[in-house]
Formats: C-alpha cells, sequence, structure tokens
C-alpha cells in the first residue's frame, strides 16, 4: 500500500481484515496521522477519495476499517483520555481541539443515528473536559504519571438478557419508542387500516359472486401436441416443463365441464428415436377454431427454444449449496477460526448490529473469550430469491468459558441472507431474535 495513505490507515485496513492484530495495536502508541481516520469516519469524502486511491481500497472499505479502528482502539475499555481523542499524551492543544471537533462531527446525534456510538460520545467530551484547561491537563498528567489516576468504566447500553453464546453476535440496543407524533396520528392509522381491510372484503365477496358463472361453462378437452425432443427428454422434465413446452391445442369436439387426465392425448411427430413413454397432461384453452393438421408442425418445432428458457429459469443459488455453506460456517465456528469463518461473508455483509466490521468484532470477542463452542442449527425454510436465497433456521450455541463448570447455552431462531458474490455462495446478512 502506499505511504501516502498513511501509518494510522495502514495499521487500521491490517485490523479489519484481520481482527486478531488488534491486541498489539491496543498496546502501542498512536500513529500521528490519526486526524485521517477520524476524518474518514466523520464523512469527510475528499479524504475518502484520496485514500481510497492511495491503498488501493474501495471508499466504503477505507471508511469502514478506520471507523472500526477507532471503536477498538481508541475507545477500548481501559483507554485513558489522551486515548479517547485519539492523541498520544505529548500532543499539543491545538491537535486535541482538533482530534475532538472531529469525533463530535462524527457522533454527534443529529449525523449517527447508532446508539452504541451514542455511548462514545460520553467518553469523548468526558476526555475532552478533563484535558481542554490547562490546570486540568497539568493535573490530569500528575494523577497519571503517579498512578494515582481512575478510569470512570465505559458506558453500555442496557441489554434485556445476556446472549453471549450466541454465534457471533451480540445484543441490539433496545428500539426507540413511538414519536408523539406518531402517537397522535395512530387512531387515523388504525381506521385507515380498518377501511382497507373492510375494501378488501368487499372485493372478495364479489370475486366469489362472480366465479360460477366462470364454472357454468364448459372447458374444452385438450389435445397437446410435443416435438420428440420434448419426449426424449425424459417424465421427470416433461413433468417439471411441460406448461411452458405447449405447442398446439387442438379442441376435441363435444364440451364437458371438466376435463380429465385420461381424456388428454399427447402426440408427436415420427421419429427415428422411438421416445420412452411420457405421462399426460391437461391444459385448458380458450374456445376457437381449432388448426389444420399441416399448420401444427411450426409451432411444435418452436418448444425447443421454449424448454431451454424454462431450463435456464432456475435458481442462482441452490438449496444443497446454501446448506453446504452453513454446514462450512458451523465448523469454523466450533474452530474459533476468523480468518475462514470472515471469507464466508460478502463485503457488505451485515448483522443485528452493524456491518461487516462489527461481525468481525462480535466473533473475534466471542472466539477469544471462550475455550470451546458447539454450534448446531436446524432449517426450518428455505425461500429462493434471483441472486440467492434465505435460510430460516433454529439454532442451539453452547459455549465453555475458562473456569466455569457449567457450558452456556442459548437457543433462538436466526436467519441467513446468502448471495452469490464473484459466483461463490456468501452470507450477506445474519440475524438473531
Amino acid at each position: 500500500m502506499s505511504q501516502a495513505a498513511g501509518p494510522a490507515l495502514e495499521q487500521a485496513l491490517a485490523c479489519h481484515h484481520a481482527p486478531a492484530l488488534l491486541a498489539a495495536a491496543q498496546s502501542r502508541p498512536l500513529p500521528n496521522s490519526m486526524l485521517t481516520l477520524l476524518r474518514l469516519a466523520a464523512g469527510d469524502q475528499a479524504m475518502a477519495a484520496h485514500c481510497a486511491l492511495a491503498s488501493s481500497e474501495s471508499e466504503t472499505e477505507v471508511v469502514e476499517a478506520a471507523a472500526f479502528f477507532i471503536q477498538q482502539v481508541l475507545f477500548a475499555p481501559g483507554a485513558d483520555s489522551y486515548r479517547v481523542l485519539g492523541v498520544n499524551p505529548d500532543a499539543p492543544d491545538a491537535q486535541l481541539k482538533e482530534h475532538y471537533r472531529w469525533l463530535v462531527r462524527w457522533l454527534h446525534p443529529d449525523r449517527n443515528t447508532d446508539d452504541w456510538d451514542s455511548v462514545f460520545a460520553d467518553r469523548v467530551n468526558v476526555a475532552w473536559q478533563t484535558l481542554r484547561l490547562p490546570e486540568r491537563r497539568r493535573s490530569y498528567d500528575e494523577a497519571r504519571r503517579a498512578g494515582t489516576l481512575q478510569q470512570a468504566p465505559a458506558p453500555a447500553p442496557q441489554r434485556k438478557r445476556s446472549l453471549r453464546s450466541l454465534p457471533g453476535v451480540h445484543d441490539a440496543p433496545a428500539p426507540a419508542r413511538m414519536s408523539p407524533d406518531t402517537v397522535a396520528r395512530l387512531p387515523l392509522i388504525v381506521l385507515g387500516g380498518l377501511g382497507g381491510v373492510a375494501l378488501t372484503l368487499l372485493f372478495l365477496m364479489w370475486l366469489g359472486a362472480q366465479r360460477p358463472a366462470e364454472r357454468e361453462r364448459p372447458a374444452p378437452v385438450a389435445v397437446v401436441e410435443a416435438p420428440a425432443a420434448l419426449l426424449r427428454a425424459g417424465p421427470a422434465l416433461i413433468d417439471e416443463l411441460a406448461p411452458a413446452a405447449l405447442m398446439t391445442v387442438q379442441e376435441r369436439p363435444g364440451p364437458v365441464a371438466r376435463p380429465a387426465l385420461a381424456d388428454v392425448v399427447v402426440t408427436n411427430k415420427p421419429d427415428p428415436l422411438p421416445p420412452p413413454p411420457a405421462p399426460a397432461f391437461a391444459t385448458e384453452a380458450t374456445p376457437s377454431r381449432a388448426p389444420a393438421p399441416a399448420q401444427a408442425q411450426p409451432h411444435a418445432q418452436a418448444a425447443v427454444p421454449a424448454v431451454a428458457a424454462a431450463v435456464a429459469d432456475r435458481p442462482a443459488l441452490p438449496e444443497a449449496e446454501a446448506m453446504a455453506l452453513l454446514a462450512r460456517f458451523s465448523h469454523a465456528y466450533e474452530a474459533g477460526d476468523i480468518r475462514t469463518l470472515m471469507q464466508m461473508f460478502t463485503r457488505d455483509a451485515r448483522n443485528n448490529r452493524g456491518g461487516r466490521e462489527a461481525i468481525a468484532y462480535d466473533y473475534q470477542s466471542l472466539f477469544s473469550a471462550t475455550d470451546t463452542r458447539e454450534l448446531r442449527l436446524s432449517p426450518a425454510g428455505w425461500m429462493v430469491r434471483a441472486d440467492g436465497g434465505t435460510v430460516l433456521a433454529r439454532y442451539e450455541a453452547m459455549v465453555r468459558v475458562e473456569g466455569r463448570r457449567r457450558p452456556e447455552v442459548t437457543r433462538g431462531e436466526i436467519r441467513f441472507d446468502l448471495r452469490l458474490e464473484n459466483g461463490i455462495a456468501k452470507i450477506s446478512v445474519v440475524k438473531h431474535d
């Protein structure tokens, strides 16, 4: 990476790619170019474009790496006021003021609505009040040198329950209550919803009154003519693609109320290779004049492209491949392999707390605090999407902490959104109840 990006960004990108390096970064003095990381986290677009060009990374990557490094190194438990402001103890007063200005710009509630980052804002304000006046800074330095400095514990959001044994995801802050404006408009919202339900019921009743007339119409028996190429594909493919491969529909004289499966005939043109027996299938057709047999052949020849299109319209991510990915996920979780685990997530992956940096921090914290782990996933549903799919499952996570006789067990429901990235199935969203 180019030195133009600065040593601070170089360390931040290294820790973002390998969170295990954070322990060493927390024990070393801060690099002099910490202002670069503060400006990136605060949304300085010009600095993001410059650092992306200098580091050969995307703008999103350098911004996420900067925020991740600040959260884990500057706001680590036990960090003193100098560390919280991103400076070393010998920094001039002007540098303290400049760092405080960018930190407030990043963490201000009007710009950053993340409840977790609001905790960091309190620590930044306390550190600035401690060091902003020369006499306060001298007293702080004397207590620091004498070893009598007492660090206030870092505040943390209130949690409903402990989810320490969950697969690498900590509790998210409790959702905010409804605003006064929403409460004032609540009766209108309820009445509007009830009106919509009433209109829907009236429409369904009208639709039900129209259906008996449709059922009284006689439905013709259809004779479907299919090409030999479709018949040679085998009964399984015909069952799957028959509706898309219908060629010519001919009505059999004499209307009947509903066509029976035995009354439908599948015919085929002569072919050198005898086709295997194919199951009959039926289709309804609107009344029309039956085409002459000589005109049916061009339509029959058009069936092959229709079959090819139907075969191509299959899920981009098969269910078997999705299940294999979750099996590798469980294995890496139990082994505590953070590098392999993070390779299974997309670049824009999210969990209950945030983006990719939050996922890496949660898993690394869990692996560092536990000796052994077990994870059991019981898939309960598979939903296909155009670019991948979603797995709904129940989980049972068990972790063992050194010094405790009994393991901690957590159970609940979890959701994985999967997507193809560069042709490889990866996890884009992991969320739990």
